[in-house]
This record gives C-alpha cells, sequence and structure tokens, in this order.
C-alpha cells in the first residue's frame, strides 16, 4: 500500500465517525483515508505491501488488482447499523469520486469486500487453485464451521461469522477487507473466476451479484417469461436487471427518479419503468409482479409494492437500511356476521364433518386457516421440524394444536410467564 494514502488522520483526535467523516470530506473532498499508521519522512504511510498474515497450509494469497465499492461500506464507515468497529482502516471513499480517486493516485482502486486479483501463492493443502488463476474473495472470510448452518454449506447464517471487514478474526485480529496490495484467504472462501471473465467486471459480482442472483434462484423467480419487478437502480439494481434479462423474464424497473427510465430500458434492457410516486402508474400496475427484488438502501414503504404481486408473489428485500422496515397492517373491512341466517354463494360455503361439533369449528374459519394455511404452504408441516408460536391468543392456541397435530417441536414464545403452564400443560407445547 505504498504511496496509498495522501491524507493522513490521527483517530484519537476524533470522538466519533461524524468527526472522522467531517475531517475527511473537509480536508480531501475527493479522497479520504483514515490511517493509523505512522508517517514516513517522506509524508506517505509506512504500511508494509505484505502485511497480511503468512500463508497457510489451506490459504490462498493473490494480488489484489480491482475491487467495487458497495452502499454497505458507507453504513459501516457512518456507523448507520450500529456496528462498526473504529478504525476502519484505513477508511473509505466517502463521496463516491471515483473518477478523482483513480487520477489522484494511479496506483490506487478502492476496495473493501468485491475482492478480485490473481493467485501469488497457494498453501500445500489448497487444491482447487493454483498460482496464476484469477480469483474473487466476497463478504465473508471464515464461521465457524459446527453449526446447521455451517453443516449444510450456509456459513452466511452462521451465529459466528467472519465479514471481510469490521470482524474479529480467528487469531484475535480485525478484518480489513481489500484495501491492500495483497490478500490471504482461506481457501474455503475464495472462489475461482473463469479465464474469459474481465476482472475489472467481475469484482461487483461478488456482492451485488450473489445478493440479486441467489434470491432470483432460490425463489424461483428464474423462469422465462415471469414478471419482476427491481426496486432501485443502484449497483444491486443494475445487476438485477440485467440477471433477470437473461433469465429471460420481463423486467419492471421501479424508481422514485423519473431520469433513470432511459438507463432503465435503452442501456440495462428492462421492459417498462414506474415512477414510485406516481399514483396512476402504481394503480395501473396493482397485482401484475410475480416477484419483486427491492434493492433500496434507504427506509422507504413497502405497502405500495405488496400491492404490485400477483397472489402468492414475493418480495425480497437485499437493501439494507439503517432502521428496520415498517409495514403497516392493511385494513380489511368486514360485514357484521351476527345474524340469526345468511345467505352465501356456494362457492364460498364450506362442508364441516358430521362428527365435529359446531361450537368447536367455529373459531376454524378464520383462526384456523390463518394458521392452517401457512404451516402447509411454506412446508412447516413436517413432523420433527421446531417451530416458534409467538403469542397465545386465539390464533396462538390453534396453531399450536395444528403444529402439535403434525408432529412438530412446539416452543411458545411469550411476554406473560403466567401462560406457560397452559401452554405446555393444556396444549401439549414442548417448551415455553
Amino acid at each position: 500500500m505504498t504511496n496509498l494514502a495522501k491524507y493522513h488522520y490521527s483517530l484519537s483526535n476524533y470522538n466519533n465517525s461524524n468527526d472522522i467523516i467531517a475531517t475527511m470530506v473537509g480536508d480531501a473532498p475527493s479522497l479520504g483515508f483514515i490511517v493509523v499508521e505512522d508517517v514516513d519522512s517522506d509524508g506517505y504511510d509506512d504500511v508494509d505491501d505484505d502485511g497480511c498474515r503468512a500463508t497457510g497450509d489451506e490459504d490462498v494469497r493473490f494480488k489484489i488488482l480491482y475491487c467495487g465499492i458497495c452502499h454497505s461500506d458507507l453504513h459501516c464507515v457512518k456507523n448507520e447499523w450500529g456496528i462498526s468497529k473504529y478504525p476502519l482502516v484505513p477508511g473509505l471513499l466517502l463521496q463516491m469520486h471515483i473518477s478523482s480517486l483513480i487520477m489522484e493516485s494511479s496506483n490506487v482502486t478502492a476496495k473493501w469486500h468485491e475482492i478480485v486479483g490473481v493467485v501469488t501463492e497457494v498453501g500445500s493443502k489448497v487444491q482447487k487453485f493454483k498460482v496464476g488463476d484469477k480469483v474473487g474473495v466476497g463478504c465473508m472470510v471464515g464461521a465457524c464451521h459446527s453449526c446447521d448452518s455451517c453443516k449444510n454449506d450456509l456459513e452466511n447464517y452462521c451465529p459466528k461469522v467472519i465479514l471481510t471487514y469490521n470482524s474479529i478474526y480467528y487469531d484475535g485480529t480485525m478484518t480489513y477487507g481489500g484495501y491492500s496490495d495483497h490478500m490471504v484467504a482461506t481457501e474455503r472462501y475464495v472462489v475461482r473466476i473463469p479465464d474469459n471473465l474481465p476482472l475489472d467486471a467481475c469484482a461487483p459480482l461478488l456482492c451485488a451479484g450473489i445478493t440479486t442472483y441467489c434470491p432470483l434462484r432460490y425463489f424461483g423467480l428464474d423462469k422465462p417469461g415471469l414478471n419482476l419487478g427491481v426496486v432501485g437502480l443502484g449497483g444491486l439494481g443494475h445487476v438485477a436487471v440485467k440477471f433477470a434479462k437473461a433469465f429471460g423474464l420481463i423486467v419492471t424497473v421501479i424508481s422514485t427518479s423519473p431520469r433513470k427510465k432511459k438507463e432503465a430500458i435503452e442501456h440495462l434492457g428492462a421492459d417498462s419503468f414506474l415512477i414510485s410516486t406516481d399514483p396512476n402508474e402504481m394503480q395501473a400496475a396493482m397485482g401484475t409482479l410475480d416477484g419483486i427484488i427491492d434493492t433500496v438502501s434507504a427506509v422507504h414503504s413497502l405497502l405500495p409494492l405488496l400491492g404490485l404481486l400477483k397472489s402468492h408473489g414475493k418480495l425480497v428485500l437485499v437493501g439494507a437500511p439503517e432502521k428496520p422496515f415498517e409495514l403497516p397492517s392493511p385494513s380489511t373491512p368486514l360485514s357484521p356476521g351476527y345474524s340469526d341466517h345468511m345467505v352465501a354463494t356456494e362457492r364460498y360455503v364450506v362442508r364441516i364433518p358430521d362428527n365435529l361439533p359446531l361450537d368447536a369449528c367455529a373459531p376454524l374459519l378464520c383462526a384456523g386457516i390463518t394458521t392452517y394455511s401457512p404451516l402447509r404452504y411454506f412446508g412447516l408441516d413436517k413432523p420433527g421440524l421446531n417451530l416458534g408460536v409467538v403469542g397465545l391468543g386465539g390464533l396462538g392456541h390453534v396453531a399450536v394444536k395444528f403444529a402439535k397435530a403434525f408432529g412438530l417441536i412446539v416452543t411458545v414464545i411469550s411476554t406473560s410467564p403466567r401462560k406457560k403452564k397452559e401452554a405446555i400443560e393444556h396444549l401439549g407445547a414442548d417448551s415455553f
């Protein structure tokens, strides 16, 4: 990282991230790095080019050539998620002036967790890589490898996952990501990049790529002819549109910015464009989409997006705002049902078996279907599964009964300790 730091800051002089950011923006409007190492007499930082750990038996060492900047980097440097560990070394390009960065330091490309390069050394037990291979490292570099998630190759869900930066590694040191000339990573967390793909274009695939590709495949939104909405046309949105068109989907970009319409349709090949703040456009598109990939990293309302979905449509949130989403419950007007008689179309009448008491069946027409349906639809009806039931009111009672009838292991979750006896002794829950 020789000649990397044109600007040097001593973090001991600042109380919080806002002080750091203010100084970085004020002193270096186009290039900001937080550097904690001493400065040599030549005015540049004294970071060892080969300062990463020694290459272990299962490690891959590679020279970093390119890396993208993710919006999560901005969240972290400003601690908007409340999880940042300072110093975030050696910092972050704050105002995203990429052109200025490259012009001011031709030896530097901004790097963090969308990292690609070429292998320079492999450990003795490495089997998948050799010197000269094109490789990449994404958002994580370690996990516990013993929990259920790890055993099922889902290390990203491991409670002890080690992120590429802002995490504590196995040896107790901090992970600082890809702001470096070289990187050492365990073979398990390195991916091979085909020789025919340009590295600079591949870098964003290590985060934006997998973040959008994975839900498209996992939730079955990869079938030609499906109608997909992509909310937001930033880094994630661009890649989501490209993948969706490659899958043969009919893509609608949903944005608050009318000026992005040309880019979406003419440059990325989207089929249509919706202004999310235009009530007429949103109304006309109600119930037309099989799925939506929401890539927006700012807090926004989800209810209008749900209205765009067909029945059983899927809304997948891949943006990561600094505050939790709020989803207001839609109001459903119901006609009064207290009467001596009722007339209904045959299609909406259900037959109740003769051996079931009517008084006990009445709650099944609402609480019953409300809990039975999701258990069946989402595959939570397999014996031996562990199910949590939050609350022990009318819905909760019925949910516990159905779950036990399916052979599930049921845990009731409640704020009221006095309901423990009822849950376990009367309803048969397994724990509380």
